[in-house]
């Protein structure tokens, strides 16, 4: 992963902004990954918390209710 997209300004009830500008490869609407793993590159809460300077618990409840989960087994 040559280098990371960043969140820009503060999540806001349930919306994030991601700076993407870095990047040719995505367009709106494009499906991303935000936690987890695709391919080679892999996120984990405890990359983000550090990131965020919390605990990975507040990362995970700050994903509300309404933001739509796809669990792979």
């Amino acid at each position: 992963m040559a280098s990371s997209p960043a969140i820009v300004g503060t999540v806001s009830m349930d919306l994030t902004t991601i700076d993407l500008s870095h990047t040719q490869a995505l367009q709106p609407g494009d499906e991303v990954t935000l936690l987890g793993q695709e391919g080679d590159s892999k996120l984990e809460c405890a990359t983000d918390r550090r990131l965020a300077g919390t605990i990975s618990y507040n990362i995970l409840c700050g994903i509300g209710a309404r933001v739509r989960r796809v669990y792979v087994d």
